[in-house]
């Protein structure tokens, strides 16, 4: 039975595989794996076998239950009279005629991952000692068989998740291709045509007209240096490498401000100084990626841009009062390149980064950047 449930890496196929197993090895009428949730600390059903669909209502905490009461010691235990115990639930008593229960704690290096528990629906059947040594001697192979499921499972959504990316990024390559190639064929190109002609028309008139044309491409050479230069602060602002995250921001949101009418509003604290490179580059684009989604979608005249650092993290949060969206169903389907494209900049400098949103209810995206990862922080305040 080990080595059965531990070549299977798929976490659901496991789980159902565990509890047969457990149901068979004590000849038991029924049972149950409960896996700890950690956020919301509670014991919640995962598969189930002689149970109704019922049971998928049923929440735990440390303490409730024979399976509560289990983790909470971490350690295996028995109750025969089940239905006249203090640890009975009401909807056990209600929705079965369960009369005997085991529970078994699921240990990995003493972190608890859930819980076995198994059942009897006859008077008089209870469970003995040895029921309870077998269950606790499959407790830890199943603990071992679910953290390798999960570890297989980061692995594998690892793995999805950069093709994803890479499918993605070829995708905005391409995208930023098309616009540059744009921007240099139907404004740069027509700009140096205009030029072209006015020289020409100019070498080939009399001086005063001469003079008139070379005026014109003057002009238009002075209107294509400021193209270029536009183009060139598009792809980077070179203020963000020779002044630093604070000014190319100010600079960014008033340009941002004047193309698409939306207002922003900038509240910072600790940001009069410099950053690493790496995290002043990464706060740059996440700013600027937001705020286009926000003038794209969002539907608002005005924005809130938050910044603060102190000596360790470097915080930032864009909030809007705007028509909102699913976050997780846009993260599901991969239609998000932006929002996905962000999260993977802070989780590669080692931080996190969330969005709040819901429809009608505007967005909030509030990340956090570590200033300096343990190995590197002497190198970078050298």
């Amino acid at each position: 039975v080990t080595a059965e449930i531990t070549r299977e890496l798929d976490l659901p196929a496991v789980l159902s595989l565990i509890i047969r197993r457990a149901v068979e090895l004590a000849g038991a009428k029924s049972g149950a794996v409960y896996l700890w949730d950690e956020a919301a600390q509670v014991l919640v059903p995962q598969v189930w076998h002689g149970l109704g669909d019922w049971i998928k209502e049923i929440r735990l905490r440390l303490g409730e239950g024979v399976s509560g009461a289990a983790a909470q010691r971490r350690a295996g235990m028995i109750v025969n009279d089940y239905r006249a115990s203090p640890y009975a639930q009401p909807l056990f008593l209600d929705q079965s005629e369960v009369t005997a229960v085991l529970a078994e704690p699921l240990l990995y290096r003493d972190r608890l991952l859930g819980v076995i528990t198994i059942d009897n629906e006859e008077s008089g059947r209870a469970f003995s000692g040895e029921d309870r040594e077998v269950m606790a001697l499959f407790g830890t192979h199943a603990a071992i068989a679910i953290q390798n499921a999960r570890l297989f499972g980061q692995v594998r959504a690892g793995r999805e998740r950069l093709q994803l990316l890479s499918r993605q990024l070829v995708d905005m390559q391409e995208t930023e291709r098309r616009s540059i190639a744009r921007e240099l064929h139907d404004e740069i190109g027509q700009l140096l045509t205009g030029i072209k002609l006015l020289l020409e028309m100019g070498l080939g008139g009399k001086a005063g007209a001469a003079r008139a044309h070379m005026g014109d491409a003057l002009g238009l050479i002075n209107e294509l240096m400021e193209r270029v230069r536009d183009l060139s602060l598009t792809l980077r602002p070179a203020m963000l490498d020779d002044l630093g995250l604070l000014p190319a921001l100010l600079w960014h949101l008033e340009r941002y401000s004047a193309q698409t009418h939306v207002q922003v509003h900038l509240r910072q604290s600790g940001m009069e100084r410099r950053f690493p490179p790496e995290i002043e580059t990464a706060v740059y684009r996440i700013i600027q990626e937001a705020l286009t989604n926000v003038a794209r979608h969002a539907g608002v005249r005005d924005a809130t841009v938050r910044l603060w650092a102190d000596a360790g993290t470097l915080s930032l949060q864009i909030e809007d009062g705007g028509v909102g969206f699913d976050p997780g169903a846009s993260l599901a389907v991969g239609t998000s390149g932006g929002l996905i494209g962000m999260r993977e900049r802070a989780l590669l400098l080692g931080g996190s980064l969330s969005v709040e949103s819901a429809p009608g209810t505007g967005t909030r995206l509030t990340a956090e950047l570590p200033l300096a990862r343990p190995a590197e922080k002497r190198k970078w305040q050298r």
